[in-house]
């Protein structure tokens, strides 16, 4: 983590801290408030895969500038992996109340931001993103789920 540029660092902390906030008081506030941090922290971690895919898409398009036309399949893929997760995200935050099973939220959320992290490990591995982003990203989706676990803990 010492090589991560500090405001990349800062900035990408700054979720994890929200996240395990919001699960610190979860355990302090009780079974009922634990559940709205909860809600709140999935509502936030939807929001997080859509940023986190837009990486992908960053990436991508800073390779193709000028040449649309011309996507390989790791680009095509790379663009479906920015998108697929936050939609997914999208899916779980307006579906799982209707079917009732709430404890499946974090435990979804959890899928999404190591699905995520995934993607960006394939783009490391094919050299699209230096090695300091792959130490946050490790770093964040760790405290992401950690965070979202220690709700749903509280919220049992």
């Amino acid at each position: 983590m010492k090589d991560v540029p500090k405001p990349f660092l800062m900035l990408g902390l700054a979720p994890v801290a929200v996240v395990w906030g919001l699960g610190l008081a979860a355990l302090l506030a009780g079974v009922d408030w634990a559940w709205i941090c909860l809600h709140v922290q999935t509502v936030f971690t939807a929001v997080l895969c859509s940023a986190l895919g837009g990486v992908q898409w960053g990436v991508v398009l800073a390779g193709q500038m000028g040449r649309p036309g011309s996507l390989d399949s790791r680009a095509k893929a790379m663009l479906a992996f920015g998108v697929v997760p936050a939609l997914l995200a999208w899916l779980v935050v307006i579906g799982v109340p209707f079917i009732g099973l709430w404890w499946m939220w974090p435990m979804l959320m959890i899928g999404l931001v190591s699905t995520t992290y995934f993607a960006d490990i394939q783009a490391r591995e094919a050299g699209l993103l230096p090695d300091w982003y792959l130490a946050l990203r490790k770093v964040m989706t760790i405290g992401v789920q950690t965070g979202l676990a220690i709700s749903l803990g509280a919220a049992l």
